[in-house]
């Protein structure tokens, strides 16, 4: 018996490595969508502000909402996520914005509620579906770039 080894075996030491990594691919997966949505709102804000929808609480919050949401679709596209792995992603991070307009729309809270509780439920959202399916976001095969899978 050796000490300071508390019985940790060699085939523990692995798993405790893989399930640090695969955490790693994880949380790299949520940062990039992250900053996928600010991307989106860059690119696409300016046109909306252009076009005169974003002069109240439900045109921007409707477009900023659109534009977080092509932004991350657009990267998980890239980045070889199906179709129903992007929808999924999309409404959860949509629907936190339209149940707040209603309680926005009869009064109840203001503009900047619906602003800043619809980000933090959307971001909790997102990570709540992010676990429910956390094998395909930690998983590095699943996360391979489109231009790896036309090589291979």
């Amino acid at each position: 018996m050796t000490f300071g080894t508390g019985g940790v075996t060699a085939r523990h030491r692995i798993l405790v490595a893989m399930t640090i990594l695969r955490a790693g691919y994880w949380l790299l997966h949520l940062v990039e969508m992250v900053v996928a949505m600010v991307a989106g709102m860059m690119l696409l804000g300016p046109l909306w502000t252009a076009a005169g929808l974003t002069g109240g609480t439900v045109g921007m919050v409707l477009t900023m909402a659109f534009d977080m949401t092509v932004g991350m679709g657009a990267w998980m596209a890239v980045r070889g996520h199906d179709l129903r792995m992007i929808g999924e992603m999309s409404a959860v991070m949509v629907v936190p914005f339209l149940l707040l307009l209603a309680p926005y729309g009869l009064g109840l809270v203001s503009g900047g509620v619906v602003y800043t509780v619809g980000h933090g439920l959307m971001l909790v959202a997102m990570i709540a579906l992010m676990l429910v399916r956390f094998g395909h976001y930690s998983h590095p095969s699943g996360w391979a770039p489109i231009v790896l899978r036309v090589f291979r």
